[in-house]
């Protein structure tokens, strides 16, 4: 077997970003050769520890390909049989360590996904405890140290690595993340709202205050317009939010064929983040044809001309914010220009094309 996979594989079609990321790639290459997708006994309450150091799982077949949920010590022989040429780690798993101990005594290509800055992102969590932040510490040094390829998603996040690691540049790689079919169709079928309310989208773990939904709702709180804000997210608690200019609508997370249609008559997305290394869905929300307001901090601004794909503004600008949303207020035509724009924004990055780059790391 050339390419082996290895992560954190979600069967369900509501994902998160490196969720998607990892299962789209891992079905590209699947296309073109034979393939496995290696995942670990995750739930701790569910599975011995036999199972996670012992434990082999069949949990789906395809065509070239199959997804094994497999312990540590059964990751090192499933290894040592098929003495794979590459190990693509397409999300961070601390099991995968054990590719590493392969690596030692066996030629091997390891390429590593970085969809974030694990040291960065326990600092921002405080309820991660010493001991799990530090066994990711030491984790992600060897990911970042001793992976032949670093794939980031964007320059921010290769300078929010260099904070931390020392980064040979050689190994590095810009390998933006793609946009699913059914999101680059429905711009002809797109509601332009000229009249009601702002329908405003936001979306993300509201647990991770990076994502900067506080920092959004004071901006509407301040803004003298009247909107509806639609926030996608698991576990959401609204109660106590009061805004008079301001609907706030909770959505539970979503499969890409519900988003798709659920985007057709909203109006506006907004990526709020002070850290954020990409952002599907904000690139999901561009390409359905929303006017997107992001965040000059999240690396999917690198890929947003501002006033033509969408707009920009620095975390922290609530006047920025007040005044984007203003003009898109009292003149909706932008609202389709920037949406007429998103084609050519959409093509560049469809999984097929972003799997192209990848295929090129593959030895």
């Amino acid at each position: 077997m050339k390419t082996v996979f290895a992560g954190r594989y979600n069967k369900s079609e509501i994902l998160n970003g490196p969720e998607k990321a990892a299962k789209r790639i891992f079905h590209e290459y699947s296309k073109i050769g034979e393939c496995a997708f290696i995942e670990y006994f995750f739930d701790g309450n569910k599975y011995s520890i036999f199972k996670k150091l012992f434990g082999f799982e069949v949990a789906a077949t395809k065509t070239n390909s199959e997804i094994l949920r497999l312990g540590i010590f059964r990751f090192l022989i499933y290894l040592l049989k098929q003495r794979p040429v590459n190990i693509h780690i397409v999300t961070f798993e601390r099991f995968i360590l054990t590719a590493f101990f392969y690596k030692l005594f066996f030629n091997v290509n390891i390429i590593y996904n970085v969809h974030g800055i694990i040291t960065f992102e326990d600092k921002l969590n405080n309820k991660a405890g010493f001991v799990l932040k530090a066994k990711n510490k030491l984790c992600e040094k060897i990911f970042m140290t001793k992976s032949d390829y670093l794939v980031f998603l964007s320059e921010r996040s290769i300078n929010k690595a260099k904070e931390y690691y020392k980064l040979d540049s050689n190994k590095i790689v810009i390998i933006p993340n793609g946009i699913d079919e059914c999101f680059l169709n429905p711009v002809c079928q797109k509601i332009i709202n000229y009249s009601d309310k702002l329908k405003i989208v936001f979306q993300g773990n509201l647990k991770r205050k990076e994502k900067g939904l506080t920092f959004l709702l004071q901006s509407l709180a301040e803004s003298e317009i009247n909107a509806e804000l639609y926030v996608i997210s698991d576990n959401i608690d609204f109660d106590t939010v009061r805004i008079d200019n301001l609907k706030i609508f909770p959505v539970k997370k979503m499969t890409t064929d519900e988003l798709t249609e659920f985007y057709k008559d909203k109006d506006i997305f907004v990526c709020a983040s002070f850290y954020e290394q990409f952002s599907i869905a904000a690139a999901e929300a561009v390409a359905a044809g929303l006017t997107a307001l992001i965040s000059e901090e999240s690396g999917i601004s690198e890929y947003i001309t501002n006033g033509e794909n969408g707009f920009l503004f620095k975390y922290g600008d609530k006047f920025k914010i007040k005044e984007i949303l203003s003009v898109l207020n009292s003149d909706r035509q932008i609202l389709k220009y920037i949406r007429d724009n998103s084609v050519s924004f959409s093509s560049r990055f469809t999984w097929d094309s972003v799997f192209n780059k990848y295929h090129d790391l593959y030895a």
